[in-house]
C-alpha cells in the first residue's frame, strides 16, 4: 500500500528535515508498525508506504510532472533536432521522431509519441469506456492532441490558471487520464474558438518544451 496525502499549507515547515530523497527535504514522522511516513513539506503532503518494498516505494519520491511544466521560470528552448507543426492559427514543435495524423479524429486515449491534429468538421468527442483508477488503463503517455476547443472565455471558472505564451493568452487544466494531461486552450485573438492542445505529461521535460513552444503562426 503507499498513499500521498495532501497537507495544510505550512505543516511540518519548522520541522528540521530527517532526509533527503531526490533532492527534496522529508521529515520522518511516526507510523504504526508496519508503516513508513514522511512529511514533505516543501511540496505540502505527507506519503506513507506499507509492505516489503515500502522503503523501495518511498524512495521514487520527485516532483510531479505537472510541476514541471506549469514551475516559473526561463522557457525550455526547443532542441533543433524538432518539428514545427502548423494548426489554425497557432504553431507549436515537437520530438521530429513522433508520428503525424494530419486529418485526425478525438481518441478515447493518446496513441503515445504522436502529434494528432483534428480539423473542426472531426471534433465531436467519441463515447469512451469507463477508466478504472488502477495502473494499467491510466498508464502515462507522451503525445499530442491539437483540434478544436472551447468557445469559451479566458480566466473563465473551470481552468486551473492562464498563462501568457509569447502574446497568446493560454489557459489550462489538468486530467488524470492516460497518467497525467495538460489541456490547454489557446485563445488568438480574432478567432471565435480556441485551439485545444492536449499533452501527455510523460516526467515532465518533453511536455514543459511543447507547453513553452507554443506562438502564434
Amino acid at each position: 500500500m503507499a498513499a500521498i496525502l495532501r497537507q495544510p499549507s505550512g505543516r511540518g515547515q519548522s520541522a528540521r528535515p530527517t532526509g533527503v530523497i531526490n533532492g527534496i527535504p522529508v521529515v520522518r514522522v511516526h507510523a504504526d508498525r508496519g508503516f513508513v511516513s514522511y512529511l514533505v513539506p516543501t511540496l505540502h503532503v505527507a506519503v506513507t508506504a506499507r509492505g516489503p518494498l515500502a522503503r523501495r516505494v518511498l524512495a521514487t519520491l520527485t516532483r510531479s510532472p505537472l510541476s514541471v511544466v506549469l514551475s516559473r521560470g526561463r522557457p525550455y528552448p526547443v532542441p533543433s533536432s524538432w518539428r514545427w507543426h502548423y494548426f489554425g492559427a497557432i504553431r507549436f514543435a515537437a520530438p521530429a521522431k513522433w508520428s503525424l495524423l494530419r486529418n485526425a479524429f478525438w481518441p478515447c486515449s493518446m496513441a503515445p509519441a504522436t502529434v494528432s491534429l483534428i480539423p473542426a468538421a472531426n471534433t465531436e468527442r467519441p463515447r469512451c469506456p469507463v477508466v478504472f483508477g488502477v495502473a494499467g488503463p491510466m498508464t502515462a503517455h507522451i503525445g499530442m492532441i491539437a483540434g478544436a476547443g472551447p468557445s469559451g472565455r479566458p480566466g473563465q471558472p473551470g481552468y486551473d490558471g492562464c498563462r501568457l505564451l509569447h502574446g497568446l493568452r493560454a489557459c489550462y487544466w489538468a486530467s488524470v487520464y492516460n497518467g497525467g494531461l495538460l489541456n490547454v486552450a489557446v485563445f488568438v485573438p480574432g478567432r471565435q474558438r480556441a485551439t485545444l492542445i492536449e499533452i501527455g505529461l510523460g516526467n515532465g521535460a518533453v511536455a514543459r518544451t511543447i507547453f513553452d513552444s507554443i506562438r502564434p503562426r
